[in-house]
């Protein structure tokens, strides 16, 4: 016996087979993580290699270009890009989205291990760290002190509170920016070197030879083993000072041509709070950490690490992750509430009875149990997807209910008793159900198969809804027809007075259609017209990954000078300091970070208040400041919309270009592209990262006179390194910790012949020279960074995007300017925001095919008929342009948001279509007589109301998406407005085009041969071919007659 029949012959049987999905979801629901999205990572690996004093032409030929040919081979990148620096290579990997991460980056590894042989002497072994695009710390932690110095407050950072923080679960580790680490500073006095006859050469001898760190090993002392401490290092700045660097006569001491201190290490970043110095600590996430238990976990810990501290020194949370997705998930949790409660009420209104209503609206809690149990069961998360896969299922879990209550009370109406009107309910409506449940599922089928983070956002959504409707298809199975052989009653009062006008609205439509009918063509005319209509306004929606959302900060990116000192930006942020004192009264704390990533860079983090303390949004608060933040002299400043998705903090448009040219010409050739972006409306800070313009210094070695002198190259390119590099030379350990010693000049780096001729180098016999006598020196301007892209020479040109203009219509008029005005030699690629909206646009429109595919395969397995399908499928064109022009008028954008609206869409719409069409296949089978277009009209008809509450339902269950707002609220309007657009336009238009399009394509359909039994086989057997296959074109007429005779044998014969 089928399974819903036997839910109704026992109640108990089915209450506990539902009751067990609501324990289930209850379980789930205290057990499930709360995060803001599904967890994804887009695989990134960094190899940074060092070489103390190169020029950035010297890391790019001899560090660079190595390391980068022998990575090319590693499988799954996706865009490879490098700078090459003084001093430094650093090369970006981004990987395709579905690779591995850890394996990605061990084959890295061993490819940058091959590669290591081939760089230079001197070459810090390369760094390879495994990171997400998302990597930016997840909460900062601002620490100062008003007496202690900067050196000091990072030492209490170091030595208190980083390993604390460290072991909070879900920190992958600390990012201390502002810090001052200490060393031991050399700053040799050129005169006084000259004085003596010393060189640079003979300091670090010295340093090297008197401050060593050996072991002393063991001795045997009466039989036992001691070991022997040799106290070869220095103990003390002091002792560094006194170090003999030429004895005889007169000892020349280190302190004699040198000032030995210790200090700071580096001085170029700084970090700035509310206009005064701090420090400040960034907990950067795991890849699978959730930002809001950190958060937690750091809250419950900084009571504590304030205790521990000495006194006056004061933390405070600047900035964290979890206060946006708390406050974004409250919304949607919100939300929910209120699409239960409008859904009630539009349950209520319909049905006109309570009793009715109580078996439609048991079905949300049901359902949402099977919801919640799945996502645990999956590992997945209660995040801003999910919740909204529940928002949008509320609608949709009622409907099959919905259906089939409709349709018992019909039958009871008709004078049934309710346990047979249950049956036959149940049995007319195990088709329809069926088919719309597993089409619903079936738009989400191909989603698996998408990688990367738009698979994973899809997946978890699309999954969520998919088997959440699955639930409810199983309770409309299952629990509603035993409630309703159990609830329901003839109807009277106000459910009679509905039921009325219903009929009379019945009658009306049969009136309409009737006409349309006899008008068929005109009306496919006029629908196709403004299905093309509605597609039109798609060309005229800006594209983009996500919207713009208020997270509650502002990010301020801005850049001096590429010889900007700190005590230039520091000025520089006082001056932007001021600015958002005098215009942001909203503002709840401002932190500034100069120096990072580079020395003439900086961000600000304007933390804002509270939402509902505030009137104004984060975009409306950005274009009130950018005039005068553009005005101020001597920086290059950017606006930037953090990204919801992650990876946010960079401009909006990295246009990239890249060559086989050297670099100059490469300039050259960008140079009328870059005039041309400086002067569209819609770009605002366009710049380059290929900057030709950095004062330089070349010097050049007169080979022969060294050769003569007996002065090796390498000897003169190592006093000049060590000279104008701060480079360490040696260690010393001081209060438990190794501090490098630094070597230099510690003067302007400005190189003349008069400074050469003060500082002397030592030739082959032993004397000293002028270091100026073997060299010339000449000034040369060159670029501060040489970048590549996928292994060419490259630049990438930034800029950030003015208010009203979209970035997906920029992005294609910036292609345009570059096929016209670059030469051939020159390819292009976008980065950033362009390039993830170009890669989901592929991903989605992928999505939408596949979709619309398998809703078309699922219904012509259910059906039976590669037509009805279509016929069904009609009025998804419909839905779609409803839903686009909807967005057009509302300002919305296409985004990943709105195209989970139109694909979730697709599977609604074709409910209507489920409904009529089946309902008329079966009058027709049931009255022989009938034409196709009576029974159309009259399953149109029947199945009006269901169409209209289901509808109703999933209108007003989308309708506080549409209303909403708060944190979060722009994707979810998106949302909304797709769903409802598409389905008020699709519904209306789906009750006059389905039976239309029915009426053309529809076929009487061939009744299914029968399937014979066991004595029908057995009596074929004789008819059937011989084993060798060979057909004599009778065999099917034959066993067609055994099959028609067995049918009227005597069974006992």
């Amino acid at each position: 016996m089928r399974l819903r029949d036997e839910c109704i012959r026992r109640p108990v049987l089915a209450l506990v087979i539902n009751l067990v999905l609501l324990l289930g979801g209850a379980y789930a629901l205290a057990k499930l993580p709360v995060r803001y999205l599904p967890r994804f990572e887009v695989p990134v690996a960094t190899i940074s290699t060092i070489l103390p004093g190169a020029s950035p032409e010297m890391v790019e030929r001899t560090i660079t270009t190595p390391i980068e040919r022998s990575v090319l081979k590693v499988d799954g990148i996706d865009l490879m890009t490098s700078a090459s620096i003084s001093g430094l290579s650093s090369i970006q990997l981004v990987f395709r989205g579905g690779v591995d991460a850890a394996a990605a980056a061990q084959e890295v590894r061993a490819r940058v291990n091959e590669a290591q042989a081939l760089l230079p002497l001197g070459t810090l072994a390369p760094v390879v760290q495994q990171i997400s695009l998302d990597s930016q710390p997840t909460l900062y932690i601002a620490v100062r002190d008003e007496n202690r110095s900067a050196l000091e407050v990072t030492e209490i950072i170091e030595q208190q509170l980083r390993p604390l923080l460290s072991l909070v679960p879900g920190v992958s580790g600390l990012q201390v920016m502002g810090q001052r680490s200490y060393a031991m500073r050399v700053v040799l006095d050129r005169f006084r070197l000259g004085a003596y006859g010393l060189t640079v050469g003979d300091v670090i001898a010295t340093l090297a030879s008197q401050n060593v760190d050996l072991p002393g090993g063991e001795a045997s002392v009466h039989g036992r083993r001691v070991t022997i401490i040799a106290r070869t290092s220095l103990q003390h700045p002091r002792e560094f000072s006194q170090l003999v660097v030429r004895d005889g006569h007169a000892a020349v001491r280190l302190e004699d041509v040198a000032d030995v201190h210790i200090s700071a290490q580096s001085v170029d970043t700084a970090v700035r709070l509310n206009g005064r110095e701090a420090l400040a600590v960034g907990l950067q996430r795991q890849a699978e950490a959730n930002p809001v238990d950190i958060s937690r976990a750091v809250l419950e810990v900084l009571p504590r690490l304030r205790a521990a501290l000495p006194p006056g020194v004061e933390l405070d949370v600047v900035y964290d992750d979890a206060a946006f997705i708390d406050a974004s998930v409250h919304e949607v949790l919100t939300t929910v509430l209120v699409t239960v409660g409008l859904v009630i009420v539009v349950v209520v209104l319909f049905l006109g009875s309570l009793r009715s209503s109580l078996i439609a609206l048991v079905a949300v809690p049901l359902s949402l149990g099977g919801g919640l149990a799945f996502l645990l069961v999956m590992g997945y998360s209660l995040n801003t997807f999910t919740l909204l896969a529940f928002v949008l299922v509320i609608g949709l879990v009622v409907d099959d209910a919905i259906v089939e209550v409709e349709n018992a009370q019909r039958h009871v109406d008709a004078g049934m008793a309710p346990l047979p009107a249950a049956f036959r309910s149940s049995r007319e409506l195990a088709f329809p159900v069926l088919a719309m449940t597993t089409t619903l599922a079936a738009v989400y089928a191909p989603i698996g198969l998408l990688p990367g983070m738009v698979g994973t956002l899809f997946r978890e959504f699309g999954l969520t809804l998919a088997v959440t409707v699955i639930v409810s298809g199983f309770v409309a199975m299952t629990l509603s027809p035993m409630l309703c052989a159990r609830v329901l009653r003839p109807q009277r009062g106000v459910a009679l007075v509905l039921e009325r006008g219903f009929a009379a609205l019945g009658r009306g439509y049969r009136r309409v259609l009737t006409l349309a009918m006899r008008a068929r063509w005109l009306v496919l005319v006029l629908t196709v017209a403004l299905a093309v209509a509605g597609f039109s306004r798609m060309g005229h929606l800006p594209a983009e990954m996500a919207p713009v959302e208020d997270q509650g900060y502002a990010l301020v990116l801005f850049s001096g000078p590429q010889d900007a000192s700190n005590e230039y930006m520091q000025a520089r942020a006082a001056d932007i300091e001021q600015v958002l004192a005098e215009e942001v009264p909203e503002r709840a704390s401002v932190m500034a970070i100069l120096g990072m990533p580079t020395r003439e860079q900086g961000v600000f983090f304007m933390l804002l208040k509270p939402w509902q303390q505030r009137a104004r949004s984060v975009v409306q608060i950005q274009s009130a400041i950018e005039r005068r933040l553009v005005g101020i002299p001597g920086l290059r400043i950017g606006m930037i919309d953090p990204s919801p998705l992650g990876g946010g903090g960079q401009f909006p448009v990295q246009f990239m270009l890249k060559s086989i040219m050297d670099h100059r010409e490469l300039a050259a050739a960008a140079k009328p592209l870059l005039e041309e972006m400086r002067r569209h409306p819609g770009l605002n800070s366009v710049a380059t990262d290929l900057n030709l313009d950095t004062p330089t210094y070349a010097v050049e070695v007169n080979r022969d006179l060294a050769a003569d002198l007996g002065v090796p190259l390498r000897v003169l390119a190592d006093t000049l390194g060590k000279l104008f590099g701060d480079q360490e030379v040696n260690r010393f350990a001081w209060q438990g910790t190794l501090l490098p010693v630094i070597l230099g000049l510690g003067i302007d780096r400005r190189i003349d012949p008069a400074l050469l001729e003060q500082v002397q180098i030592r030739v082959g016999d032993g004397s000293v020279v002028p270091f100026g006598a073997l060299v010339s020196v000449s000034r040369e301007v060159s670029a501060a960074s040489l970048p590549h892209v996928d292994n060419l020479r490259g630049l990438t040109i930034t800029a950030d995007l003015r208010e009203g203009y979209s970035l997906s219509t920029v992005a294609a008029e910036i292609d345009a300017m570059a096929a016209r005005l670059l030469p051939a030699m020159v390819s292009t690629d976008w980065n950033g925001q362009v390039r993830q909206v170009r890669t989901a646009s592929a991903s989605t429109g992928l999505v939408f095919v596949l979709a619309v595919a398998f809703i078309y395969l699922v219904l012509a397995a259910q059906f039976g008929s590669f037509i009805d399908p279509l016929i069904v499928l009609s009025v998804a064109p419909l839905s779609i342009a409803g839903a686009v022009t909807t967005l057009f008028f509302v300002g919305g954008s296409l985004n990943l948001y709105s195209a989970i609206g139109l694909i979730t869409l697709i599977g609604l719409v074709t409910k209507h279509g489920i409904l009529i069409t089946d309902f008329a296949n079966e009058l027709r089978s049931e009255k022989p007589m009938l034409t196709k277009h009576e029974a159309v009209v009259d399953a149109a008809v029947i199945r009006l109301r269901p169409v209209l509450m289901t509808t109703a339902a999933m209108v007003l269950g989308a309708l506080p998406l549409l209303l909403s707002s708060g944190p979060g609220s722009v994707s979810r309007r998106d949302i909304g407005c797709v769903i409802i657009g598409g389905l008020l336009f699709g519904t209306l238009l789906s009750l006059l085009v389905i039976p239309v399009v029915y009426s053309l394509l529809s076929r009487r359909r061939v009744p299914l041969p029968p399937i014979p039994s066991d004595f029908e086989l057995a009596g074929a057997g004789d008819t059937l071919p011989p084993a060798s296959g060979l057909d004599d074109g009778r065999v099917g007429h034959e066993s067609g007659k055994v099959f028609r005779a067995s049918q009227n044998a005597d069974p006992a014969a």
